[in-house]
């Protein structure tokens, strides 16, 4: 069965960020992290790569390193803050900064050589009420992508309202399917059963 990893990049457990990230995971065989649960320190910009540790620190991202190098797939969920992530998510980011190196080539271009190798499917869920502009929020996490070894199958904008029984039905059932596309989309290039 394959193993996909749910992140919660919200504060608030059973609410619409929870809800839509659970919803993608429903039928796979699932971890499920909560950001805001795990004690992880800011990057200290150390430039530091111990081996074969990822980084200096020994705290809650000792868990998720773990997982990026297990796990065959990933949804990650967040809030948008200021058109951008929530801090708990970037958080998560900073610190994984230390599972690539950026090697720059003869002519200048930028290589990156992944500390975590195995190759990962995954769908990022960014859920907004005012919010409309998701290209800041996508600058961290096509980043952290590369870092981490993930190619994302799916973006979703999804947007609510203060009422959360007006679209929430719609929103569910949307994430539902995109998590069962990953699903298959992962059995189907790994051959790995579902």
């Amino acid at each position: 069965m394959i193993h996909i990893l749910g992140i919660v990049g919200s504060p608030r457990k059973g609410k619409n960020t929870d809800s839509l990230v659970q919803k993608a995971l429903d039928g796979a065989k699932i971890t499920k992290v909560y950001l805001n649960d795990l004690k992880i320190k800011p990057c200290q910009a150390c430039s530091k790569h111990p081996n074969p540790e990822y980084c200096i620190y020994k705290d809650g991202m000792s868990k998720l390193y773990r997982l990026f190098e297990s796990v065959d797939g990933i949804i990650l969920g967040t809030p948008a803050y200021y058109e951008t992530i929530s801090s708990q998510t970037k958080l998560m980011i900073d610190r994984c900064n230390c599972l690539a190196k950026i090697q720059r080539t003869s002519s200048e271009k930028i290589k990156f050589i992944r500390r975590i190798k195995k190759p990962k499917l995954g769908v990022f869920i960014w859920v907004a009420d005012c919010s409309t502009n998701i290209k800041p929020a996508l600058a961290s996490i096509r980043f952290w992508c590369l870092d981490i070894n993930l190619k994302l199958t799916k973006i979703l904008k999804m947007y609510h309202s203060n009422d959360k029984d007006s679209n929430f039905k719609e929103l569910s059932e949307i994430s539902y399917q995109t998590g069962k596309k990953l699903a298959k989309i992962i059995n189907k290039s790994s051959g790995i059963k579902v």
